[in-house]
């Protein structure tokens, strides 16, 4: 038992670290583009980032799609270091070439690897983790999003600044990720140690039928897979919006610092913290206290809740003047309500989905379902 804590706390601490570098390397060049746009040798324009955009979150998806007929088959260790070593290696890519059509393919392949991350870690602690705390631990590595994502534009600044070359902020999140996901290789276990609890062996029993019938034709023909999906995109498109807008919007709308523009986007991230990591406990207690109480799951009504918070929280984005700047309070009070609002109800949507999923095709549904999710790329 002591050894299988000890593994259970090396995979926890493997995937939190390895996601947080997934996002660096995933982020790096949405938070350069300002730097790039700068620089007279790259030509890099608005246009061309919303094309580059476009360009990640197709290829995002062709993975999210590729990775869900492998997560029940294959070896979830080697797809999640072989993902973030890849990623590592377009990053370093991004740092050497001095082309901006280069840039194109090398989106398209970040893009692509970045979706061996997060399947493979879904899988994995439902492999090693009781379903009793499934959802906090679901909570904090979900929370690696907020960290890698607002560690980027500090990280992308500071060597920017001290190097005076964007460039080596990319080659540093290359090398970091391509070490990382070495060390992975030999912390990551992936043999399932948890001996069930007697009423999660009924609900085996109980399900058994359905264990040995459902099939990957199942999935594709189930409303509640097709629903549940749609609610998904519809928070991924949220979501990633602000995510990847916010910074510019911010520099040339509101004529911000970067410095300024940044520090809103770091409270952006840190309301988006806060809910993924608070989302996951209050998510349980709806699942104890109402579940028997109403059909569905329980977990959909902190859904409802933060779709009336941020429906008001855009409405001071719909009254915004460029010639009169809003209160640096009050923006970064919207920002940070802005981050609590997008992001828990996008990390439980995973989670619900796996719930919802076949036992044995529960890797395979999350995929797709995040295939859909990804689907978002035509917003850009």
């Amino acid at each position: 038992m002591e050894s299988d804590n000890f593994r259970r706390h090396s995979l926890f601490l493997t995937c939190f670290i390895g996601h947080c570098l997934y996002y660096l390397t995933r982020k790096s060049l949405t938070f350069s583009v300002p730097t790039l746009m700068e620089d007279s040798s790259m030509m890099v324009t608005k246009e061309d980032f919303g094309l580059m955009a476009s360009l990640q979150m197709l290829s995002y998806s062709a993975g999210k799609f590729l990775t869900g007929l492998l997560v029940d088959r294959y070896s979830n260790r080697k797809i999640f270091c072989f993902g973030l070593f890849t990623c590592g290696v377009t990053n370093l890519c991004f740092g050497i070439v001095h082309k901006k059509l280069y840039f194109f393919w090398i989106v398209l392949a970040n893009g692509f690897f970045q979706a061996f991350g997060w399947n493979a870690i879904a899988v994995l602690i439902n492999q090693w983790y009781d379903k009793s705390k499934i959802g906090n631990i679901w909570s904090l590595l979900s929370s690696t999003i907020n960290i890698g994502t607002s560690l980027t534009p500090f990280v992308i600044m500071y060597f920017t600044e001290k190097y005076k070359d964007w460039r080596i902020a990319f080659i540093v999140l290359g090398i970091t990720s391509c070490t990382f996901s070495l060390i992975g290789f030999f912390t990551i276990k992936e043999e399932e140690r948890i001996e069930p609890s007697s009423k999660q062996i009924h609900i085996n029993k109980d399900n058994q039928k359905e264990k040995t019938s459902s099939t990957f034709t199942d999935i594709l023909t189930s409303r509640t897979f097709w629903m549940i999906s749609s609610c998904y995109l519809s928070w991924s498109l949220v979501k990633v919006g602000t995510e990847d807008w916010l910074q510019l919007f911010l520099l040339t709308e509101q004529k911000l610092t970067h410095v300024q523009a940044n520090f809103n986007v770091m409270v952006f991230q840190i309301g988006g913290f806060i809910s993924s990591l608070i989302s996951g406990a209050i998510s349980d207690i709806l699942v104890q206290k109402v579940s028997t109480k109403i059909k569905g799951n329980a977990r959909l009504l902190w859904v409802i809740v933060c779709t009336v918070m941020i429906s008001i929280d855009f409405i001071p984005f719909i009254s915004m003047d460029e010639d009169r700047p809003i209160n640096s309070l009050i923006l970064s009070s919207i920002c940070f309500m802005l981050g609590f609002c997008c992001y828990g109800p996008h990390t439980l949507m995973g989670l619900i989905v796996m719930e919802s999923a076949p036992p044995q095709l529960k890797g395979t549904t999350h995929s797709l379902s995040t295939t859909v999710a990804t689907s978002k790329f035509e917003i850009q």
